[in-house]
């Protein structure tokens, strides 16, 4: 049977849908994170915050915000988890935050240290904000390979098992036998 371009392109389009889809809602996680950064930076600003702890805190309970996000927008529309059992819900969100506090902790040291390092130019009056752009990069490019290790990874050995090891492979083949 002869492809068309059409199948190749669907066919591309399925074996990649979980990276569409989780850079789609990366751009809105990412937004969420720019979005409560910028409000609490104004409200500790407000409270008389030195600029290094506003910097700081906001980061933190930005991170908090944009991991929660994510962790609902990857379960319903990446990983297509329909459950919400509070079981599995559990499960889910200790692996999924787990997987973040590294990134989390980076990006909670990275925003000052770069603040700190004269990166402290106030975009759109909000301080710090290039800063927390230029270390959102960086996180979600790291966020991106943890995730496709520790998630997607799973899902690449189920339609390719070839590519498993050769201890699973025996195992399905005698079972074929039986």
């Amino acid at each position: 049977m002869k492809r068309t371009s059409n199948d190749l392109f669907e066919n591309y389009k399925q074996k990649h849908k979980h990276m569409y889809l989780y850079y789609l809602w990366g751009f809105g996680t990412t937004g969420v994170s720019l979005v409560a950064y910028t409000i609490f930076i104004f409200l500790f600003q407000r409270l008389s915050f030195t600029d290094a702890h506003a910097i700081f805190y906001s980061t933190i309970i930005s991170w908090f915000f944009a991991v929660t996000y994510s962790f609902i927008t990857s379960k319903i529309f990446v990983f297509e988890s329909k459950s919400w059992a509070p079981k599995l819900v559990i499960s889910e969100a200790a692996i999924f935050y787990g997987t973040r506090i590294i990134t989390g902790i980076i990006e909670a040291l990275g925003v000052p240290f770069l603040y700190g390092l004269g990166y402290n130019y106030a975009l759109f009056g909000v301080t710090g904000l290039l800063s927390k752009i230029t270390v959102a990069a960086a996180i979600t490019l790291l966020n991106y390979f943890f995730t496709k290790q520790i998630f997607f990874g799973k899902e690449e050995q189920k339609e390719n098992p070839k590519e498993q090891p050769k201890e699973n492979l025996g195992k399905k083949e005698e079972i074929k036998k039986d």
